[in-house]
């Protein structure tokens, strides 16, 4: 939160609002965190396919170290059916 803040991110309004900047650390390896800053793995991860689609291509044989699953079988259980689209490395232009 503090990098946030250094970088613009004002956090007055209840709920989603309009930020430059949102990070959240999603894992850190077989790591399992709970405190009240931090919770490793990112509680909601598993149920995001924004998140597990590119974990898919970055560490497809990582295992979640609380529900013992593999990123394959997180995606196939996931309820999220948003539309995700990859871009290419070309539009970052």
């Amino acid at each position: 939160r503090d990098r946030e803040k250094k970088m613009g991110r004002e956090r007055n309004a209840k709920g989603y609002a309009d930020r430059c900047i949102d990070l959240d650390i999603i894992l850190c390896n077989e790591c399992t965190i709970c405190s009240p800053n931090l919770t490793l793995p990112h509680p909601h991860m598993h149920e995001r396919l924004f998140v597990l689609l590119p974990l898919q291509e970055l560490m497809p044989q990582w295992i979640h170290p609380v529900y013992q699953k593999n990123i394959n079988e997180m995606i196939r259980d996931s309820r999220d059916h948003s539309k995700i689209n990859k871009l290419m490395s070309s539009e970052f232009k």
